[in-house]
């Protein structure tokens, strides 16, 4: 097997491209990168792949592509326990399901996936699907929802920057009653 068609080099070739801004190369590239990986019998690394896939599809405005690679991914992680990747591709479902219009179950899966972020420890990852949670209330006229989703997001910060400090103190006002 030449370097070229190995599933390792396929990844950084779609890490490559992602960050070039090519995102249907990239895409490509993932998916012959999940092909090896499956092929080679290991099938967290290519469920890994497609979910970068997917990423990379929405990136090239191929929703409906992205959601075809992305659906059901996260349960292959939730099966072996891989808390950390089945949260990202949760978050990266959300984000698909956004683009489609269908705010209710984006907005479950970024609740599931900050959920499963704060149970591995991955505080930051967190804050950053609740801020994607509280954005998708907003557009959806529920700005309660939408505070609360982000003082949930910024509980668990170990060390806060001034400006998450002063946030927090901030979202605590509509709530003390």
């Amino acid at each position: 097997m030449s370097k070229e068609s190995k599933p390792e080099y396929k990844e950084q070739e779609g890490k490559r491209g992602f960050r070039a801004g090519k995102y249907a190369a990239a895409a490509a590239s993932y998916e012959k990168a999940a092909a090896g990986y499956q092929e080679e019998g290991r099938g967290l690394k290519a469920a890994e792949m497609r979910s970068n896939q997917s990423v990379s599809l929405l990136q090239a405005k191929d929703v409906e592509g992205a959601w075809e690679v992305v659906r059901g991914i996260e349960q292959i992680f939730a099966e072996e326990g891989d808390i950390q990747r089945q949260a990202v591709t949760l978050s990266n479902q959300a984000a698909v399901l956004e683009a489609l219009g269908r705010r209710t179950e984006a907005a479950e899966r970024y609740r599931r996936a900050g959920d499963l972020f704060g149970e591995c420890g991955e505080d930051e990852k967190r804050l950053q699907v609740m801020q994607a949670l509280s954005a998708l209330q907003l557009k959806s006229w529920k700005p309660l929802s939408a505070l609360s989703s982000m003082a949930v997001g910024l509980q668990g910060l170990q060390s806060p920057t001034f400006f998450q400090r002063i946030l927090k103190k901030i979202l605590k006002i509509p709530f003390n009653v």
